[in-house]
């Protein structure tokens, strides 16, 4: 899936509303699809989460990090 495909997506699931996210499964298929596009060195993604999901500094370089011992 590419980004705006997943953005659509997602434009379409929130239709204006918040979205309450238990797990980081979100994140990690965002991080996914961004690593599968090869437009950026994943150790630079924490920005993008931030574009994106509107997360903290401290929490997206959680995410990322997690991301990425996952993904060794």
């Amino acid at each position: 899936m590419k980004i705006q495909e997943f953005k659509n997506q997602m434009d379409e699931m929130l239709n204006d509303r918040h979205l309450y996210i238990e797990d980081d499964t979100i994140y990690y298929a965002y991080l996914n699809d961004l690593r599968d596009s090869g437009q950026i060195n994943m150790l630079g993604a924490r920005p993008y989460l931030i574009q994106e999901f509107d997360l903290s500094k401290g929490y997206a370089s959680e995410v990322l990090s997690n991301w990425l011992k996952q993904n060794k």
